[in-house]
């Protein structure tokens, strides 16, 4: 018997085509759907129009409608294809793997980084791996499949910007693999069983992420104050170092924390961890009370923070909740 599946349309590269200003997401899921005429012979492919934008266009309000369009079809369909442009897929795919907690059939986002109008245009191949995944994933969650690879939504990042194997998961493994034409899958990603977190489709948007850059001006912190900011993340040195000292962000920092506005620190690098206990400017920036989750994508990061924010308003359970993991977010 064939899988139902639903094939969600948001725009991106895939659905490109050349116009006097560059290319523009015109195309419709059914002529997508025609350049891999393959996968019919085991899957009946429903198409939902959603949305048709430039993923750079993407805002938070997008990731609610496609979670709300997941939730409100998921019991219809064996599996969901998203198709999605490449430069915020991973955006879409954490905040949509937090709001669809609970969801018992894979959701699978793919793209393109070459239009199909290119004769080597990655978009097929993508595709018609994309739907294989959804047909025959033995485990329900968010996942992005690109080049070959099915990794897990909330731990993923887009690490090239021409290369066709464009997304990587710097700490997680794969959750599965393309080989000689089959999907080979591994481990599940871990997922949080309580339902008191299940379908909180929703996000607080006034969250601010703050890269630090040496010389950095502390009066941007002050800014996120006096804005009525929910949250502040900022991206910092290493393993988690905070300029401190005369010039340095502490104050604010102290400021914020007294107003009661999360102050969460990552790291800049790619890989490894956030460990503020090792070195002094990371350890004055603890005692200010701010949290550091560890491992985690920047990606998802911000996802689970404007997700968390959009429903908890104790401080105490906003920081437990931070550091537990949901999806594995937190990585192996």
């Amino acid at each position: 018997m064939k899988k139902r599946i639903l094939l969600l349309t948001t725009g991106g590269t895939i659905a490109c085509t050349p116009g006097g200003n560059g290319f523009a997401p015109t195309l419709p899921g059914g002529r997508l759907l025609g350049t891999v005429p393959e996968v019919l012979q085991y899957a009946d492919v429903h198409i939902c129009p959603l949305l048709n934008k430039d993923s750079s266009n993407m805002l938070p309000q997008d990731w609610i409608t496609i979670a709300r369009a997941v939730f409100e079809q998921q019991q219809l369909y064996d599996g969901i294809v998203i198709l999605h442009g490449t430069d915020t897929m991973a955006y879409s795919a954490a905040a949509v793997s937090f709001m669809t907690m609970g969801i018992s059939i894979p959701v699978v986002f793919t793209g393109a980084q070459r239009p199909l109008a290119l004769s080597d245009s990655d978009a097929p191949r993508n595709l018609r791996d994309a739907v294989c995944a959804a047909c025959n994933c033995p485990f329900p969650g968010v996942f992005v499949m690109f080049a070959g690879h099915l990794l897990n939504g909330c731990c993923c990042s887009k690490a090239d910007t021409t290369k066709l194997c464009a997304f990587e998961s710097p700490n997680e493994k794969l959750a599965g693999v393309v080989k000689e034409d089959r999907l080979v899958f591994f481990d599940p990603p871990r997922r949080c069983c309580d339902a008191r977190y299940f379908w909180h489709m929703d996000l607080n948007r006034k969250v601010l992420y703050l890269k630090i850059t040496p010389g950095i001006d502390a009066g941007l912190l002050e800014f996120a104050r006096s804005h009525h900011y929910a949250g502040i993340i900022l991206e910092a040195f290493g393993l988690g170092g905070i300029p401190a000292g005369k010039d340095g962000l502490l104050e604010k920092i102290s400021e914020l924390r007294q107003c009661n506005i999360p102050v969460i620190v990552t790291t800049q690098c790619v890989r490894g961890k956030c460990d503020m206990s090792i070195y002094e400017v990371g350890q004055s920036a603890l005692k200010e009370g701010v949290l550091c989750p560890n491992v985690m994508s920047k990606e998802a990061l911000l996802a689970k923070v404007m997700w968390l924010l959009s429903f908890i308003r104790d401080g105490s359970e906003f920081s437990h909740l931070l550091l537990s993991d949901f999806c594995g977010e937190s990585g192996q």
